[in-house]
């Protein structure tokens, strides 16, 4: 945290447990000077080597944020328990997986978008920041005012849920009113039957932030951002 350049923003996040896929691309980001977060879900189902990767991402400068011990649906699961139940059996357990190979995260993605008001509640209990799903068209929701906001929404860009033409557009509306721009995606490959981004797609990505001049920060350092001319 304590982000001193305030220049518009871009927060880039991945979801769900590609350790590899996402480390395979350490040196794009590298290169267009980006970072991202990475949501992990089923930590306790991953290798060693894995785990490495995320520690050599972390080390890179990106920050590495929770997704749950496991993949289910919050509200789904809350609907025949309690919030606390969740914490208790899927937040806690994957954070105490996570801190002893140098993991705390402080922002947490829901599964599935399946948020309720009394699981956010719970959650800003143990995380800084939250962040929920948004299609690419939800404008009103995927821009950030650096307000301090603690709950966020990102728009998917995995392969065809977003044009490139789309998301220049955004990052042209981020530009021109200074607000921040959330995006999200998945596992970085050529082709998937799963969510997945191109690796091609991800360079269009990084390279119209440059051209946009959008600075790339991580979801927890949102909150210390302040817009300039603000």
């Amino acid at each position: 945290m304590g982000c001193q350049d305030n220049r518009t923003v871009i927060a880039l996040s991945f979801d769900d447990d590609f350790a590899e896929q996402w480390h395979d691309h350490i040196e794009l980001f590298a290169e267009y000077d980006a970072t991202a977060t990475f949501f992990v879900t089923r930590f306790g189902e991953m290798s060693s080597d894995e785990i490495d990767m995320l520690v050599a991402l972390q080390d890179a400068g990106h920050e590495i944020g929770a997704h749950g011990l496991t993949h289910d649906n919050p509200s789904e699961y809350i609907s025949g328990s309690t919030p606390d139940a969740y914490i208790d059996d899927i937040v806690v357990p994957e954070l105490e997986l996570m801190e002893p190979h140098g993991f705390s995260p402080t922002s947490y993605a829901y599964p599935w978008g399946g948020d309720t008001p009394e699981l956010e509640d719970a959650l800003l209990d143990h995380f800084e920041i939250l962040r929920d799903s948004a299609t690419i068209n939800f404008r009103s929701a995927i821009f950030y005012e650096g307000d301090g906001d603690r709950t966020t929404m990102g728009a998917r860009i995995d392969h065809g849920h977003a044009t490139r033409d789309e998301i220049r557009s955004l990052m042209a509306e981020a530009r021109d009113e200074k607000k921040g721009l959330l995006l999200y995606a998945h596992w970085i490959t050529e082709e998937s039957e799963q969510g997945f981004i191109h690796p091609d797609e991800l360079e269009a990505v990084l390279e119209d932030a440059a051209e946009y001049d959008l600075r790339f920060i991580n979801m927890t350092d949102l909150l210390d951002w302040v817009p300039e001319g603000s």
